[in-house]
């Protein structure tokens, strides 16, 4: 069960293939840097309102085509080509 955690992970982000094409689209690289990128994401969770790392995560593994959907198309709408 992906959606159980478990008490010492809670504020973890797992820094995978799918966070790593929304940092892209965010504009943002780590390098190789692990903890500053999970830290990046800890920050955003915590400015969000979120519990915990964890949550975000979630969001992010059930809803990554939807959230590189909506950053594309503030890109686009920024560049004045919103469709």
């Amino acid at each position: 069960m992906m959606d159980v955690y478990h008490e010492e992970f809670r504020d973890s982000i797992a820094i995978d293939s799918r966070i790593r094409s929304i940092s892209k689209e965010l504009g943002v690289s780590f390098g190789s840097d692990y903890e500053a990128h999970e830290d990046f994401y800890r920050k955003i969770a915590k400015a969000s309102g979120l519990k915990n790392a964890w949550e975000l995560d979630r969001i992010m593994f059930h809803f990554k085509d939807d959230v590189l959907d909506l950053l594309r198309g503030r890109k686009r709408k920024a560049r004045g080509k919103a469709r």
